[in-house]
């Protein structure tokens, strides 16, 4: 595998698949530890950082979805649903009740 480095030539990762190591522990324990919390006190951690944006999805749907951003959640790569390498989003969708990554050029309005 290709080493990712920025411009300066210092290697921010070994490897991709490092790299993917390192989201896929990361986001278990953020799944793990965001459903005890929610277990706890649901309307709590939703009242702390809760965003409602304007989003429109990869079918063109456009609607308001109520999210809580992860802390350090904005990378930019593609995913299962974003096949163009862009800006996304990991945060958890409150209505659906679990966690998401948003385009952020899908993103439209942010209150």
């Amino acid at each position: 595998m290709a080493a990712i480095a920025p411009s300066s030539g210092v290697s921010i990762w070994k490897t991709l698949d490092d790299q993917k190591r390192l989201l896929d522990a990361t986001e278990q324990n953020l799944k793990r530890n965001l459903e005890e919390v929610l277990k706890d006190d649901d309307e709590a951690l939703s009242a702390v950082r809760q965003v409602s944006i304007t989003y429109t999805n990869y079918k063109g749907e456009t609607a308001e979805r109520k999210i809580i951003p992860h802390s350090g959640g904005l990378r930019f790569g593609t995913s299962k649903w974003h096949h163009e390498p862009q800006w996304l989003v990991f945060a958890y969708d409150v209505d659906k009740k679990a966690d998401r990554e948003f385009a952020l050029k899908d993103i439209k309005y942010i209150q």
